[in-house]
């Protein structure tokens, strides 16, 4: 089954769910200026996250136990990593959209690991020689990646954890995918991956799903059954 949760003129972007499966983030310019919104996964509830009337955001990605949200801020070339109350996913709750200053000096580009230590990130966030990497959470310590191809590795927006160490990422430039190790900073050539992609993973890390990107974008559902059919529905 196939369901639009939006559906306007406004370009709606980078969708991701929120630790409880029911929240659905995503960042949008319907206000204007590119700005981060939640969604129920039923189409209702829609609610504006961040509030930055000049500034534009981009992806939202929330931890894993709901206690905190890296957000890129591209205008301040950086992201913002902020703590949160996770009671504000509850039905029931209220409050006002964030404004973000950048917290740290990276760009970050994938969702935090299984168990909330790493983000994927790039150093220093423009320029030609930059770094792509892991960032340690409570360290604020920046690893680069290495692997046979050099260390300049150019990773494609939705990058997807495999485990708490393991990420599948493509490298634009490479066109080529790789598996990297948070801890070592090592990446290793997937072969037989089609490009440009991004990922995500499902199953406990057994089935890879691909992701295409194109200029306009609403939200939509996808509900995947077993392929049994229901002789009751005939």
């Amino acid at each position: 089954e196939r369901r639009r949760l939006t559906n306007d003129v406004a370009r709606d972007r980078g969708p991701s769910w929120g630790p409880n499966d029911e929240w659905l983030f995503f960042y949008s310019n319907r206000l204007g200026s590119y700005d981060n919104f939640l969604i129920r996964s039923d189409g209702t509830g829609l609610r504006q996250l961040t509030g930055m009337p000049v500034t534009d955001v981009n992806d939202v990605y929330v931890s894993n136990d709901g206690e905190r949200i890296a957000v890129v801020v591209f205008d301040q070339e950086g992201s913002a990593i902020v703590d949160i109350d996770p009671s504000w996913l509850e039905a029931d709750s209220s409050f006002e959209p964030l404004e973000l200053e950048t917290s740290t000096g990276h760009i970050i580009i994938g969702g935090f690991s299984p168990d909330d230590r790493y983000l994927v990130a790039t150093t220093p966030p423009s320029g030609a020689d930059f770094t792509t990497g892991f960032l340690e959470i409570e360290s604020n310590r920046f690893r680069g990646l290495t692997s046979p191809f050099g260390d300049r590795h150019n990773i494609w927006w939705d990058p997807a954890w495999i485990d708490e160490r393991r990420l599948i990422f493509w490298d634009r430039e490479l066109a080529r995918a790789f598996i990297a190790d948070a801890e070592t900073g090592e990446a290793h050539e997937v072969p037989d991956i089609p490009g440009p992609s991004g990922f995500e993973v499902a199953d406990g890390g057994r089935t890879l799903y691909l992701i295409r990107r194109i200029e306009k974008a609403d939200i939509w559902m996808l509900t995947l059954t077993d392929g049994k059919e229901d002789t009751n529905d005939r």
